[in-house]
């Protein structure tokens, strides 16, 4: 339950991080493009900062397929899987992450609990900047985000599919993850998807979270 409890937050932060990241204007963007995902944390034992992170090409990081370790879990079923439905998304969830336990915009799965924690979050909110594209912000809200869980030896690496991968240790645990974030002009609203679990978890996920970023429609 604490395992679980401290996935929970570390998201909750991350968000309220992404959205603040979200509210910003024009005067407050940087003048130059980000050359990283994660800033510097000056406070020792925080987040550390991150060489340059390749745009393209074959050193991004490829979680599409298994890479933990652990068995494939191999559940995403486009015909049986669950649906979370915001104003400007559809996204398709696997059935094993059982009932939703967050609110109306932030939606909160478990895979596994207990020993290992599984957690998959999906979050609708407005977009608010003004002045901004949303390829503009989309940089710095992937470093608010990672930056919000102020993991300690944070790695993050660019995905092949157009995501962040992190890993890093927090109170003691050591915890990986990926997100995702869409926009939808229409309705003027974003979509994160994330997951993050603890490094001992059962099965690999990220396989079949690929497979969830993909199956998002924006309306």
């Amino acid at each position: 339950m604490r395992m679980k409890k401290l996935l929970a937050l570390l998201l909750s932060a991350s968000m309220t991080f992404a959205l603040a990241a979200c509210g910003k204007s024009k005067d407050d963007a940087p003048t130059e493009e980000p050359e990283e995902i994660v800033e510097e944390v000056a406070d020792e034992g925080e987040t550390e900062a991150q060489e340059a992170l390749p745009e393209s090409g074959e050193d991004l990081f490829d979680t599409s397929v298994p890479f933990t370790g652990a068995p494939d879990k191999a559940g995403f079923h486009a015909d049986t899987n669950m649906l979370v439905e915001d104003a400007g998304f559809t996204v398709s969830i696997p059935r094993y992450y059982g009932s939703d336990e967050g609110d109306a915009d932030t939606h909160k799965y478990y895979a596994e609990t207990g020993d290992s924690v599984v957690m998959l979050e999906v979050a609708f909110a407005d977009y608010t900047a003004t002045g901004l594209s949303f390829e503009q912000l989309r940089p710095s809200m992937f470093t608010s985000f990672v930056n919000g869980m102020a993991l300690e030896n944070c790695v993050t690496k660019n995905t092949k599919s157009g995501g962040c991968y992190f890993e890093g240790t927090t109170s003691g645990l050591d915890v990986r993850g990926e997100l995702d974030i869409f926009y939808s002009e229409n309705a003027k609203r974003y979509c994160v998807v994330a997951i993050i679990m603890t490094t001992n978890a059962k099965y690999d996920y990220f396989p079949d979270f690929d497979k969830i970023r993909k199956s998002v429609v924006v309306k």
